[in-house]
């Protein structure tokens, strides 16, 4: 089997669900397209606005919250700037 990418070794998978959790955040096209599809329902706009914010607002407290406690770095390196972690998985053509 042929590797086409890996992860980089200062990520794991914690962190990817947390961006995708953080991917929430994006309101703004669905305050547009609320716009466009209620007009004229001065009420209709405002509850769907009132629920994109809380969605939105929702979705960037639990992504932070999962990146703060949960997005530590699990390898021990002391040095994280280089994040030189040995690892046996890297094929010796990738390296």
């Amino acid at each position: 089997m042929q590797i086409i990418s890996s992860i980089p070794l200062d990520l794991n998978w914690k962190h990817v669900f947390g961006a995708g959790i953080l991917g929430g955040i994006g309101f703004t096209m669905s305050i547009f397209i609320t716009n466009l599809a209620f007009v004229g329902e001065s009420n209709l706009i405002n509850a769907s606005k009132m629920a994109i914010l809380l969605a939105s607002l929702t979705a960037g407290t639990i992504g932070f919250l999962w990146l703060k406690l949960l997005g530590e770095t699990e390898e021990s390196d002391d040095d994280t700037d280089t994040m030189d972690f040995e690892t046996t998985d890297i094929p010796n053509s990738l390296k």
